[in-house]
């Protein structure tokens, strides 16, 4: 009778009990704004388009995503990857720069976190990550 108690119990354990080695959250790496927030409407974009504003918040959302916490950095002083051509180096410049540019000179905007850029560009990339924007040229 004893032995049929302990498995009994090993049993009810095995099957209701979660492993110690198991993760209570998932998270997806790669969420579409699309899916998120739906289609931008480009007349409300262009009216009232901040790029400052815009990278903080990318910033500010990857860091309370990844490290559930919000950055300890002032506003303005978010590094962003500037793109500048094939020819030419890119360069790191702060989110302060980027007040006034209009959103007609950005072709690409692209965030990135990974190994690669952490090891490209240090802590800062692997805490929150890298921004990389190419401007049009004029």
């Amino acid at each position: 009778m004893r032995v049929f108690k302990i498995l009994f119990l090993t049993v009810v354990v095995l099957l209701f009990g979660q492993s110690a080695f198991s993760q209570s959250k998932v998270y997806k790496e790669q969420v579409s704004v699309k899916a998120l927030v739906g289609s931008p409407d480009e007349d409300i974009i262009s009216e009232n388009f901040d790029l400052q504003q815009y990278i903080e918040s990318i910033y500010i959302n990857s860091s309370k995503f990844y490290n559930q916490s919000l950055p300890y950095i002032k506003t303005g002083e978010y590094r962003v990857l500037l793109d500048r051509g094939k020819d030419v180096e890119k360069l790191f410049i702060k989110t302060k720069e980027l007040q006034g540019v209009s959103m007609n000179r950005v072709d690409a905007l692209t965030f990135n976190k990974s190994t690669l850029y952490d090891a490209l560009y240090g802590t800062y990339a692997s805490v929150l990550g890298i921004v990389t924007i190419k401007l049009k040229e004029e």
